[in-house]
């Protein structure tokens, strides 16, 4: 049986969707730990080597969630902070 920590950075990679990531935020908040931060900070980056245009607005893949994720990563690390 996986840790609860490892449980939910894999069902973060793995969900169908970037919304239904949302829902698995709390769960991360409380037992997440750098490997769901790492996830969750892949889905809100811009890809390697895109540059923004007015044609190409080159959009991280959960884009609309940036906000929601960045703060899940800042409350999963300073989380591991206080744990550790």
């Amino acid at each position: 049986m996986p840790s609860p920590a490892l449980a939910i950075a894999y069902d973060l990679r793995f969900a169908l969707s970037c919304a239904s990531r949302v829902s698995l935020l709390p769960r991360a908040r409380e037992y997440g730990d750098e490997r769901s931060a790492q996830v969750l900070g892949n889905l809100i980056r811009r890809p390697v080597g895109c540059r923004k245009t007015r044609r190409n607005p080159c959009r991280s893949r959960c884009s609309e969630q940036f906000y929601e994720f960045s703060d899940a990563i800042r409350q999963i690390r300073a989380h591991a902070a206080r744990k550790g």
